[in-house]
Formats: C-alpha cells, sequence, structure tokens
C-alpha cells in the first residue's frame, strides 16, 4: 500500500482524538460533556472514513493487512469513541473470508463493548470475515 496515504490517514485520526491537558476539576466536568456530545454525534465522522480508508489501502497484500491490524489495535487502545466505531469494519475490509485467529478474537471482544454501534460494527465484521468458509 501507499504508506503516505496511510500516514496521512492515521494523522487524521489523531489530530481528532488529541486532547489538551487541564486540570482535574475542568476535566471532570468536560468529559461529562464530552459523553453527552459523542451520544448526540451520529453518523460518519472523518475518523470513521480515515479507519475505513486505512483498510482500503492496506487491502490485498499481507504485509499491509498485519501492519492495518497493529494500527487498529492501537487505535482501539488509545483512541476516542468515534475512532473505535469504525475499527470492526475496517477490519473486516481488511480480512475479507480470511478469518485469522487473531482478528476474529479482537472482533468477538468488541462484539460485548459498551458502545452500542461499535458491537453491532463488529458482529457484522464477524460475518464479512467468515463469509465463504466452513
Amino acid at each position: 500500500g501507499n504508506v503516505v496515504q496511510i500516514q496521512a490517514l492515521l494523522a487524521m485520526i489523531a489530530e481528532a482524538d488529541m486532547k489538551e491537558p487541564e486540570d482535574d476539576d475542568k476535566k471532570d466536568k468536560d468529559e461529562e460533556k464530552k459523553k453527552k456530545e459523542e451520544k448526540k454525534e451520529e453518523g460518519i465522522t472523518p475518523t470513521m472514513v480515515a479507519a475505513l480508508g486505512i483498510a482500503i489501502v492496506a487491502v490485498g497484500e499481507p504485509l499491509g493487512t498485519e501492519m492495518c491490524k497493529r494500527m487498529f489495535d492501537s487505535i482501539l487502545q488509545y483512541g476516542a469513541g468515534t475512532s473505535r466505531r469504525a475499527v470492526p469494519l475496517a477490519l473486516a475490509l481488511a480480512n475479507v473470508s480470511n478469518p485469522i485467529m487473531t482478528v476474529i478474537d479482537t472482533l468477538s471482544k468488541l462484539s460485548h463493548d459498551p458502545d452500542k454501534e461499535t458491537s453491532m460494527s463488529a458482529i457484522l465484521a464477524l460475518g464479512i470475515v467468515a463469509a465463504g468458509t466452513n
């Protein structure tokens, strides 16, 4: 895949997820506001498109797909809620009809995520990854 394109898409995700350091009192109040905003925020966001774009650029080549999985693991670990929502579908795009055990394990864990959209995406992604296998 094109490394420059993938880096640009990762930069988009990182910019959206960056947070400024704040005081503890302000942080608690702001976290409550952000949770309310995230609940209101529905639809497709640029970070979701960027995550899907990473998978599309890396699809078809084994090395790109492996690096893609590592990037998505870091997004799941450190990313915001809106970034996490697209990761299951991006993993499915990178591994269509290729049920690698690590991908299946990640998707099955995400199917129990507290975020409803993430869990629904993970269930759909499990179907895409396992399609055409016995």
